[in-house]
C-alpha cells in the first residue's frame, strides 16, 4: 500500500478550461493498492471550488467531498475501458491521475449550483434577478423570421 498526496490547485483548472469550475483548492488524498497486473486507486477529494450560481451567476465558494475508488488493469490486450476501470498497457510505469481527479471533483457538483448551498452566499442576487425577468417580459415575443419556419412545417 503507497500512499500520495497532491492539490489540484487555479492551473489545473485554467489547463482544463473547465466551463464550470472557476477556480478551486483541492486536496486529493490517494491510497494505491498494487499487484502484479491490478492496481487500485483509492482516493479522497476534499477543499472548494469556484463556480458560478445557475440563478443568479453570483461566483461560488462550493464545497467539494466525495470519495473515489478506480481500478487500473496492467494488460497487452486492447480492451475499452469501464466507468471505473482503465486498462493500460503491461509496460506502463507512470501515469498522471490529474485529469481523472478533476473529472472526479466535476461530478461531484451537484446538477444545479445555487447560493444557498454555497459557503459564501446564502441568497441569490434578487435585484439581479428581478433585472432579468422584467428584460424577458419587456422584449417582443412575436419574431416574423419564425412564421416562415412554421409554414415550413405546416406544409409537411
Amino acid at each position: 500500500m503507497h500512499e500520495y498526496s497532491f492539490e489540484l490547485t487555479t492551473e489545473n483548472w485554467k489547463a482544463r478550461e473547465s466551463a464550470r469550475i472557476k477556480d478551486g483548492n483541492v486536496l486529493v488524498l490517494l491510497k494505491v493498492d498494487k499487484s502484479e497486473r491490478h492496481l487500485t486507486f483509492d482516493y479522497t477529494i476534499k477543499g472548494e471550488v469556484q463556480v458560478d450560481c445557475d440563478n443568479c451567476l453570483s461566483r461560488l465558494q462550493y464545497p467539494i467531498s466525495d470519495h473515489v475508488t478506480l481500478h487500473i488493469k496492467l494488460s497487452d490486450e486492447e480492451i475499452e475501458d469501464e466507468v471505473d476501470l482503465i486498462h493500460l498497457p503491461s509496460h506502463t510505469t507512470q501515469w498522471d491521475m490529474t485529469d481523472h481527479a478533476c473529472d472526479s471533483v466535476e461530478l461531484s457538483l451537484p446538477m444545479k449550483t445555487v447560493c444557498s448551498d454555497s459557503i459564501n452566499r446564502e441568497e441569490c442576487d434578487e435585484e439581479y434577478i428581478e433585472r432579468m425577468n422584467a428584460r424577458s417580459d419587456d422584449e417582443d415575443t412575436h419574431h416574423p423570421e419564425w412564421d416562415k419556419l412554421k409554414d415550413l412545417f405546416k406544409q409537411n
